[in-house]
């Protein structure tokens, strides 16, 4: 099971990144945030993290970004985005 959501842009990355994922993000870009539900395996008695997977519909290079809650909630800090709807 994977949840999905959607998300319409509506200002650009404000910061720095080494990635140029967040540096391409234009207002009115659809990105699409999911996360597969599945275990993520442990080490020591410790817990990895699931992978959230971020992606920009409107790039044509289908253009990428995976990364851990925590950080992809840093970067999410960094722009202004609502949620994708239809109407």
């Amino acid at each position: 099971m994977i949840l999905r959501n959607y998300l319409t842009v509506t200002e650009t990355y404000k910061g720095t990144s080494k990635f140029p994922f967040w540096k391409n993000i234009k207002v009115g870009d659809i990105l699409e945030v999911s996360m597969e539900l599945k275990p993520t395996g442990h080490n020591k008695g410790k817990i990895y993290a699931p992978d959230i997977k971020v992606k920009n519909l409107f790039n044509n290079e289908s253009e990428t970004f995976k990364d851990t809650i925590n950080s992809v909630q840093k970067y999410f800090e960094k722009i202004k985005y609502k949620d994708f709807s239809l109407t």
